[in-house]
């Protein structure tokens, strides 16, 4: 589970850091798994 975590974004691509925890980057299937998102569903932050 995530504690906490960044989203920046580089030229139209989501990255997100992790805050917390033994990883640094977390892969968008990673943060759509934790967030219940499907792949690829457009969200607002």
């Amino acid at each position: 589970m995530l504690d906490s975590f960044f989203v920046t974004c580089h030229g139209g691509q989501i990255e997100v850091l992790k805050a917390k925890g033994a990883a640094g980057k977390v892969t968008g299937a990673e943060l759509a798994k934790e967030l219940n998102l499907e792949v690829g569903q457009f969200f607002i932050l």
